[in-house]
């Protein structure tokens, strides 16, 4: 207690007698867990005074499972009588021992009634990107978060290479054996197809923003001569009624072979309208229509052309 002391400077309580006989009975204390490795030090407090629990903060959570628990040491730092004490008195060593600072301490929240897990459940709601600007500011959140992505990015890219290589199917099967893998197998195409077809009766579509990362993310990646055998095979019968069928009714921007032409003589007078590009390019055995249409050259087989607006 001369720790105590030293840091209320003389401020020491008076407890009644019935105070004190509580206190023998319930032995609630506030305690200090440290690790020896690398000196960092947790409060929290301990209704019951058990001597093989540590404490319940995430982050001592982790440290305990990087490091051992027997690199870590608990000691009580005071007792109190009852849950009110015991809320005042956690709120003040945490304050005193300043065991918020990351390089001091694993402490979340400032103790009492809003401990760790309290805490935890707030910035979870709130959003940890959300929770890093109100507390650290705009930049150095934006830091964190990029900082953040970047190590799920680098261990997926660690942790995906089995999935990526042998396949879903195949670690199901090594795993939980060939009907129960057959089973999942299943189950997955039923709620992938069913995903789709949501998205399609939504109309849902990239934004302009996704469709750029995807488009930068392709950019010189290569396919495997495994997958290009796979690409030259033949579709299966009924492959095209399939797709078809899937596509009904999706929203989205018109083909632009699908578009009405306008064919013009070469004066600019307007000689026919077309349903779409495949249907003049059939009957008249032109092609790069669509290049006319665009503007990217001149004539097609001795006309002028445009879409039909």
């Amino acid at each position: 207690m001369e720790q105590k002391k030293e840091i209320v400077q003389g401020r020491i309580r008076k407890r009644s007698i019935v105070s004190y006989l509580l206190l023998k009975i319930e032995a609630m204390i506030v305690y200090k867990t440290t690790n020896t490795v690398n000196g960092k030090i947790y409060v929290g407090q301990d209704s019951n005074n058990n001597p093989n629990y540590l404490g319940s903060g995430k982050l001592l959570k982790k440290a305990i499972e990087k490091y051992g628990k027997e690199f870590f040491i608990k000691e009580a730092l005071e007792e109190c009588a009852d849950k009110n004490e015991l809320n005042e008195q956690e709120i003040f060593w945490i304050s005193s021992l300043n065991s918020t600072d990351r390089k001091v301490g694993y402490n979340i929240s400032n103790g009492g009634d809003e401990g760790d897990r309290a805490a935890g459940h707030k910035i979870a709601k709130e959003g940890i990107y959300n929770y890093w600007i109100r507390t650290l500011g705009q930049k150095k959140a934006d830091l964190k978060w990029k900082s953040k992505c970047k190590k799920i990015s680098d261990h997926n890219k660690k942790n995906g290479t089995a999935l990526v290589k042998r396949g879903r199917y195949k670690i199901w099967v090594e795993k939980y054996g060939k009907n129960e893998a057959d089973r999942r197998k299943e189950n997955w195409k039923k709620k992938i197809s069913n995903f789709q077809k949501e998205k399609m009766t939504k109309g849902w579509t990239h934004s302009d923003d996704a469709k750029k990362r995807i488009s930068e993310a392709a950019k010189g990646r290569k396919h495997s001569e495994e997958s290009k055998q796979k690409m030259r095979k033949p579709k299966p019968e009924g492959f095209g009624e399939k797709i078809s069928k899937a596509l009904k009714g999706r929203k989205g921007n018109p083909s632009p072979t699908k578009k009405k032409v306008i064919q013009l003589d070469l004066s600019g007078k307007q000689l026919k309208i077309w349903n779409s590009l495949i249907e003049a390019e059939k009957e008249l055995g032109i092609y790069n229509l669509s290049a006319c249409c665009k503007g990217k050259q001149q004539t097609a087989g001795g006309f002028k052309w445009k879409y039909y607006e």
